[in-house]
């Protein structure tokens, strides 16, 4: 079928690899969530064409930086709920994504966008990464970083954007973070979420976190001595 655009086979017991789409060269979106596939995929399995791409809920693993680095037309890209391994490439971060969906993965490494990110919503939570939080992420609406090995403080820019309802998701919860230049009098808008849980501080406001981020609110000083 040489002019397929649109392939949905989510929901349902595939199994296998994912067969190389390469040659479908008018193929915009693809949905394989939801099924048993695995191995790895190969760095021009897919074809550039794809805007939207959604592998998650499979067994699927090994790196993918080179190969969503040539899928510069995504909008929507969700690989969450897999095994894949390795960094996420800097220039994913300029795609044209209005969501990016990484979680729960074995990703790992520091992440560096180049430029301000203007994702909608960016999930990498659950996942392998480290180093400083970056500045550029502070403009997007929904971040989810939590349950990661960030380390150090807290960018400045993500309390402006916040205080001026700019971020409405702030997800930092269960890291190795070390401070955030935010007032414990602040007053967070009621149209934000901040969560700082377990981490290398004690949170300097509280606020509502979701309920799998447990009643801990600092991380034990020996595993923050560690880093």
């Amino acid at each position: 079928m040489p002019e397929l655009t649109n392939l949905i086979l989510c929901h349902n017991r595939l199994s296998g690899s994912v067969p190389s789409f390469a040659s479908a060269h008018t193929l915009t979106r693809l949905e394989l969530k939801h099924n048993s596939l695995s191995g790895s995929l190969g760095p021009h399995s897919l074809p550039p064409s794809l805007q939207y791409l959604s592998l998650s809920w499979n067994r699927l693993s090994g790196p993918v930086d080179r190969l969503l680095t040539q899928l510069t037309r995504l909008n929507y890209l969700d690989l969450s709920l897999n095994q894949f391994t390795g960094p996420i490439p800097a220039q994913l971060f300029s795609f044209p994504l209005t969501n990016l969906q990484l979680e729960r993965n074995q990703f790992s490494g520091p992440v560096q966008p180049v430029n301000e990110v203007t994702i909608e919503t960016v999930d990498l939570s659950y996942n392998r990464l480290s180093g400083a939080v970056s500045p550029m992420l502070a403009s997007v609406q929904n971040l989810y970083l939590n349950n990661n090995g960030f380390t150090g403080q807290v960018p400045v820019t993500f309390v402006q954007r916040l205080l001026a309802a700019g971020i409405q998701i702030l997800y930092l919860q269960h890291n190795f973070l070390t401070g955030i230049a935010i007032s414990p009098t602040a007053e967070i808008p009621g149209s934000s979420t901040l969560c700082l849980q377990y981490n290398c501080m004690v949170p300097p406001v509280q606020t509502a976190c979701p309920f799998n981020a447990g009643k801990r609110k600092i991380r034990p000083a020996e595993q923050c001595n560690r880093r």
